[in-house]
């Protein structure tokens, strides 16, 4: 049987490495939010930098929330491979 190995460590190191690029995002976000389209000279091309501008938005923030969920995972994760650790580590103790 081959082992399956967890570092719960690597597990919330990853969340908050993941963390780390939803904040990123964010901030893209509000950049991208307050850029003002009207100064590019055209309707037409003003019209189309917001048609951009509203998807990538969309995009963002869907990949924001997607990247928070997967960070609450890891976290959760984390935390319930070192509870099972711990409580296998006290019943073999006991056992012994």
């Amino acid at each position: 049987m081959n082992d399956v190995l967890v570092d719960p460590a690597q597990l919330r190191a990853t969340a908050d490495t993941l963390r780390c690029t939803a904040d990123r995002m964010t901030h893209a976000l509000r950049e991208l939010q307050d850029a003002d389209m009207a100064c590019l000279g055209s309707d037409r091309l003003a019209a189309c930098a917001r048609r951009l501008q509203s998807q990538w938005e969309s995009g963002l923030r869907t990949l924001v929330d997607t990247t928070g969920t997967m960070a609450t995972g890891l976290d959760r994760t984390a935390e319930l491979y070192r509870t099972a650790e711990t409580s296998n580590a006290l019943r073999l103790g006991d056992a012994q």
